[in-house]
């Protein structure tokens, strides 16, 4: 992929069950889309709805990310019981800082737009 080519961006939310973000090559109803990341994924579609079904008091996307805070928070403690000071592929406050300020550029952006 070249730089220079544009690519769209689209977040499609339905959830509890499925919500996924689509690449398009350029914007509708031109672009085509590259790319399609679901959440949760194909392989684990059945296990999270087995698992909504066990609890339907608890919020859906608990069941979708659980994997990642257990490895997030299994990296963190390692990190801390080597002595590491802080684990290498966890964001620092800078980077969530940079994150919220694009947040904040994205929403004044649609905001305007509307």
């Amino acid at each position: 992929m070249e730089l220079s080519e544009c690519y769209v961006l689209t977040l499609l939310i339905a959830l509890p069950r499925l919500s996924y973000a689509v690449i398009n090559s350029g914007p509708p109803p031109s672009g085509t889309e590259v790319s399609r990341f679901p959440c949760p994924t194909p392989s684990e579609q059945s296990s999270v709805a087995s698992l909504i079904a066990s609890d339907p008091d608890m919020m859906p996307y608990f069941f979708v990310q659980a994997k990642d805070y257990w490895r997030l928070k299994t990296d963190v403690i390692e990190a801390f019981r080597k002595g590491e000071g802080r684990a290498g592929n966890v964001a620092t406050i800078q980077t969530a800082i940079e994150a919220l300020k694009l947040a904040d550029f994205a929403t004044n952006s649609l905001m305007r737009q509307l």
